[in-house]
């Protein structure tokens, strides 16, 4: 499981030292408003920058007020170029003003021309199920096949407000507040009571809770949205950052990783397999880029890094050889058993 936040001018989180926080505490990415109607968030250069200052990936959305007079899309490219290390781009599908067809056709157009205007990109659409639902039916229709993030809030459901109280806090207010220190174990807690997603949408992310009263925080910082994903989907919404070296261990999580001669191959695919990790298995990753690790041991390669996580084991680099080299010797010997085992199969049949 990832943790996304997403942000704006109006989520008060104005000082660098507790957005800081925030990532520090187990947030893995951001999705940075880029404006709203014709403005350009107040807040964007200033996210954007400490994203990079903290090597966090991040995404950007704009939030539409549908009209009859002129694109707002256009406003949304313009500024999105200035980013181009931006991993995705939204469009946020709230307003509901007008007739259902009126409201399909507006935001059809106006997604379509941020597609198209960025072919290479993940281009996507935020809303809620009640929102499509009541007012633009007709969107499921071809919004389908896109990357959806979904807001469903889960602060009015019983379970949680026993849940925030087991843990010292209020569910609705300041009144008795909790460490950020159990953010993480929040978000694990949420993903363990699964939702109904708007349906036929192509669910990526999930917006799960607007409100913890967390210790650390102002009371308007508090009123932060959240959003959680699985490793997989976060490996399709986020990129590492472009060409981070890491030169770090990992641990495969996956049961069976396999080990590709040259990156950006889809998952499913089997050709360039050139080996295969198991879980638990410790590698060595040189570089990260768009998602490919560049592993340097024990097998070199490509793999995913939604499969791998960073090792908390030093392996001292004399040891790390001792290991190769033990590897090498144990793959000469598995050599050596089974050409002894065709020679003596061949021996029987002669």
């Amino acid at each position: 499981m990832k943790i996304v936040i997403d942000v704006s001018l109006y989520q008060n989180v104005y000082n660098f030292d507790k957005f800081k926080l925030l990532i520090d505490s187990g947030v893995d990415a951001v999705i940075i408003r880029a404006g709203c109607y014709y403005t350009e968030d107040a807040m964007l250069l200033t996210f954007v920058n400490w994203c990079k200052q903290l090597n966090i990936p991040f995404s950007l959305y704009w939030y539409l007020y549908p009209n009859t007079t002129s694109t707002q899309a256009d406003k949304f490219i313009s500024v999105a170029k200035k980013y181009p290390e931006s991993n995705g781009l939204w469009l946020d599908v709230e307003e509901h003003t007008g007739s259902a067809s009126f409201l399909d056709g507006y935001y059809k157009s106006e997604f379509m021309k941020v597609k198209n205007a960025f072919p290479d990109k993940l281009v996507g659409i935020y809303s809620g199920g009640w929102i499509l639902n009541t007012y633009i039916p007709n969107m499921y229709k071809w919004a389908g096949q896109y990357p959806y993030w979904d807001a469903l809030y889960v602060k009015y459901a019983p379970w949680w407000r026993t849940y925030i109280a087991s843990l010292g806090g209020t569910w609705d207010s300041s009144a008795k507040t909790i460490s950020i220190a159990n953010l993480n174990n929040i978000m694990l807690e949420i993903e363990k009571h699964p939702v109904v997603h708007a349906n036929g949408m192509n669910t990526l992310l999930w917006q799960c809770i607007t409100y913890i009263p967390f210790t650390e925080l102002t009371e308007g910082q508090r009123h932060l949205d959240l959003n959680i994903c699985s490793d997989v989907n976060f490996s399709k919404l986020f990129k590492e950052v472009p060409g981070e070296i890491m030169d770090t261990n990992a641990v495969v999580t996956a049961n069976v990783l396999n080990v590709r001669s040259s990156p950006n191959v889809p998952l499913l695919s089997w050709t360039n397999i050139v080996g295969k990790f198991v879980k638990g298995d410790r590698i060595n990753v040189e570089s990260v880029v768009d998602m490919w690790g560049k592993v340097t041991y024990p097998i070199a390669g490509y793999v995913s890094m939604g499969y791998v996580v960073k090792d908390t084991v030093v392996i001292p680099p004399d040891q790390m050889a001792l290991e190769k080299a033990y590897r090498i010797d144990e793959l000469r010997h598995r050599k050596e058993e089974i050409i002894k085992l065709f020679d003596d199969r061949i021996a029987e049949l002669s």
